[in-house]
């Protein structure tokens, strides 16, 4: 019996680990079959499917501009190839999605484990899992989860110096996102100072390492230009389309709201100021490697707040640094009171119940937390309520908002039931139909009074505004 007793307890970490991971997929295995929701359907859905349709190749040629944006299509062109293997469907799109983000879950564990130990890694991953944003996005056709998954990889091949490891996964990176970008940079600076400071060398050859990846990106760059005609899409160019990039106001009041998002929202509150009480005192007992490991953590994520303040203004961007957020965390309650472990595994459990208890909001929050789910159920019994209508039938014209006005496009998005064609949002032609929906992105169009007001039950945050033009 205690020969049975020492060999759980040998592996009490890996069994927490596997029992955590089995219960977050029992509960997301039926959100794998839902819609596709705003930005999913708006972008990388549709792209998925457009790659399906025609030829999946991942050049920029093989995707329109107006999908693309000019962005490295890595990350739907491995959705594509899942999707159409698994049935070419949302629930095999929503497949993949949960298989990179167990892929991540894997990853903090193994990488937690081998920089610190078990225990670390397994604290980090009970905390990833309570965070509301990382739930959401797990079964969400969106790139963030493979960059923090890639991202995981780069800081640890990097602390390591392990520099082929490091150049593949920093080049497939910065194939997922441009986010990457400023990653190389970050990591330069903290190893040319630490070798500078502590080894009292100048690090050429590691830079050289650091920085190679941007090779991989200058030559997307090139291939993009010959094929598109231009190296970054006018509407994320900072030079033509976001001006935002060289407004210094703008920039802070960004960076303060990124930080807010990473730090305090969905109860992070807690563990960061009790963390920081905690932390500064207990940094200086640490050893210098573990203090290297933790300043290149927190370079990475400033890092990452400092480039995503030069960008547009979306929440779930901070879902990398979530992923290495939990890193310092659970390293400070990993290391507190090390002589009652149970009363670690209590102080981690309480930070789990406070993000835990907002994994769905009673307001509409995007991608962001489990709310979106009364939304797609609301967006879902809209398409319905539509289609029964008498008059809803092929060729009308119809305005409405974003994301209602693409629900319609394809039936494989989820919502319609049969694949009509619907003319959304014509210019030059007067609607049948105004649809406008809250939440949704709408441009308060001037309604005449030939029209009548079609009623359709609120549900929780979600509304909507029917309008028919009168027979």
């Amino acid at each position: 019996m205690i020969t049975r007793y020492k060999a759980i307890s040998k592996f009490k970490a890996e069994i927490v680990f596997f029992l955590a991971v089995l219960i977050f997929v029992i509960y997301k295995i039926p959100h794998v079959s839902l819609p596709l929701f705003w930005d999913e359907m708006g972008v990388y859905g549709k792209s998925i499917f457009y790659l399906i349709d025609h030829k999946i190749g991942f050049q920029p040629k093989y995707l329109q501009a107006e999908l693309s944006r000019g962005h490295p299509m890595l990350f739907v062109f491995l959705a594509s190839i899942f999707t159409k293997l698994f049935g070419s469907n949302v629930a095999a799109m929503h497949l993949f999605a949960l298989v990179i983000s167990l892929l991540t879950l894997f990853s903090v564990f193994y990488i937690g484990t081998k920089l610190w130990n078990k225990k670390i890694g397994l604290f980090a991953v009970l905390l990833l899992l309570a965070q509301p944003m990382f739930v959401a996005q797990s079964a969400m056709i969106l790139p963030e989860m493979m960059l923090s998954l890639f991202f995981l990889w780069i800081v640890f091949f990097f602390l390591k110096e392990k520099w082929l490891l490091y150049f593949l996964a920093c080049s497939l990176a910065l194939m997922t996102k441009e986010t990457t970008l400023y990653l190389p940079l970050v990591l330069g600076f903290v190893l040319f100072f630490y070798k500078l400071i502590f080894e009292n060398k100048f690090a050429i050859k590691e830079l050289s390492f650091i920085l190679s990846p941007f090779l991989v990106f200058f030559a997307f760059l090139l291939v993009q230009k010959a094929q598109n005609g231009w190296y970054f899409f006018p509407y994320h160019n900072p030079f033509e389309g976001d001006k935002g990039f060289f407004d210094i106001n703008t920039i802070i009041l960004k960076f303060k709201a990124f930080y807010t998002v990473l730090f305090i929202e969905q109860g992070r509150n807690y563990s960061s100021i009790i963390g920081v009480i905690l932390f500064v005192p207990m940094f200086f007992t640490w050893k210098r490697k573990t203090q290297y490991q933790v300043l290149t953590i927190i370079a990475v994520i400033l890092g990452l707040l400092m480039f995503s303040a030069t960008n547009h203004f979306v929440k779930r961007y901070m879902l990398v640094g979530i992923s290495f957020y939990v890193f310092i965390v659970a390293l400070v309650f990993g290391k507190l009171f090390k002589s009652r472990e149970w009363l670690q595994y209590v102080l981690i459990f309480i930070l789990m119940l406070c993000s835990l208890f907002q994994l769905k909001s009673p307001n509409f929050d995007y991608a962001n937390n489990m709310s979106y789910l009364t939304f797609l159920d609301f967006q879902k019994d809209l398409a319905t309520f539509l289609e029964n209508q008498d008059d809803w039938q092929n060729g009308i014209y119809v305005k409405s908002s974003f994301p209602m006005s693409l629900s319609f496009e394809d039936k494989r998005y989820g919502f319609a039931k049969k694949q009509t064609q619907i003319y959304m949002n014509h210019e030059n032609k007067k609607p049948l139909y105004f649809i406008e929906t809250n939440n949704g992105e709408w441009k308060n169009y001037k309604l005449q009074e030939d029209y009548e007001i079609v009623n359709f039950e609120k549900k929780a945050f979600n509304s909507v505004k029917i309008f028919r033009r009168k027979k």
